[in-house]
């Protein structure tokens, strides 16, 4: 189903000319940066913007260690697990009509650490139900 809530850009890396100045605009770095394959490129970048060096970085690590590598990704497919039991029992309390189903997600994003607010803001539940719900 598609909202208004998210919006999709396509990047065309190959079209990014190879002369393309650093300047320090965010998104022709963040390109340069995903195209780049020299050391230089990513040093120079990662000098002009943090976002990019915390991202360098991080590639460094797990480019040098295999277990920290295997860590990430272990850790990334078990975030992306949790985010599809969520997105299910989302869609079990409000398709199916199903008040066990919308106390499960309550409960789920309880546990995330969710305030009620939020929780409220977030499902469109009535505030003193998500209230009423215990973890």
């Amino acid at each position: 189903m598609l909202t208004d809530i998210l919006e999709i850009h396509f990047l065309e890396l190959t079209k990014l000319n190879d002369n393309e100045k650093i300047n320090g605009n965010g998104l022709t770095d963040w390109l340069m940066f995903l195209k780049s394959d020299s050391k230089e490129v990513f040093d120079m970048l990662a000098k002009k913007n943090k976002e990019i060096n915390k991202a360098y970085d991080l590639l460094k690590k797990m480019s040098d260690n295999k277990q920290e590598r295997y860590l990430y990704e272990q850790r990334q497919a078990a975030i992306s697990d949790e985010l599809t039991r969520v997105e299910e029992s989302y869609e079990k309390g409000w398709v199916g009509g199903k008040e066990e189903g919308k106390e499960e997600v309550i409960k789920v994003m309880k546990k995330k650490g969710m305030t009620d607010e939020e929780i409220s803001e977030i499902t469109d539940i009535d505030i003193e139900i998500v209230k009423s719900v215990q973890i």
